[in-house]
């Protein structure tokens, strides 16, 4: 849960970076968010 909680407070992390028209910090939550839907896959491919 811990994973998903992270990607959620990214996300709205990433949604205030696109009203503030902040590239760079869009582009770097971006990345982040990515490896945590990674990680999220391994989790759930682990208990599925």
């Amino acid at each position: 849960m811990e994973i998903k909680n992270k990607y959620r407070v990214k996300k709205e992390e990433y949604k205030q970076a696109v009203e503030r028209h902040e590239f760079l910090e869009q582009h770097d939550i971006r990345e982040e968010l990515e490896i945590l839907r990674n990680q999220w896959a391994q989790l759930t491919k682990k208990t599925g």
